[in-house]
């Protein structure tokens, strides 16, 4: 199922009166409560935000083959440092995590679940790309591709 960026974002962004618009319903659903759930909705917001960014710079005419190469290598060196943000607990590039860890100081965020998503996202763009990677080894101004003129 696709998930809209703006979609994820505005759930998020508007968890506080849904929650109290489920309440005036007499709806219950203490997942929106509980801290562990909305650390989870947090990081999935997160990383669907770069997913789409990533999506749209694919797309469009005229994009040279060496343009793609370098944004798809570029998003998978981003995920290191992502790795990076998480490992030590900053959140720089993680907002939505930020936010929801901000307000629950005292529950510990667990990021080592998180730091194995981003491993695989990172796996999964090598092992979907890794005939453009073996493309990519020479050294030319040209993005990483060589070619020869006569």
């Amino acid at each position: 199922m696709a998930i809209n960026k703006q979609c994820s974002w505005q759930f998020f962004e508007l968890l506080d009166p849904i929650k109290q618009f489920m309440e005036e319903k007499g709806k219950s659903f203490p997942e929106l409560n509980e801290p562990q759930w909305l650390l989870d909705l947090a990081f999935f917001t997160d990383v669907v935000q770069y997913l789409q960014t990533l999506n749209k710079s694919l797309q469009g005419k005229e994009k040279l083959i060496s343009d793609l190469a370098q944004i798809v290598f570029g998003f998978h060196n981003k995920l290191k440092l992502f790795t990076k943000d998480l490992q030590t607990k900053t959140f720089a590039h993680f907002k939505c995590l930020k936010k929801i860890s901000e307000s629950f100081p005292d529950i510990p965020v667990e990021t080592e679940e998180y730091m194995n998503k981003i491993s695989g996202l990172a796996e999964e763009i090598n092992r979907r790309f890794n005939d453009l990677r073996s493309l990519n080894t020479g050294v030319s101004p040209v993005g990483g591709f060589s070619f020869h003129v006569f």
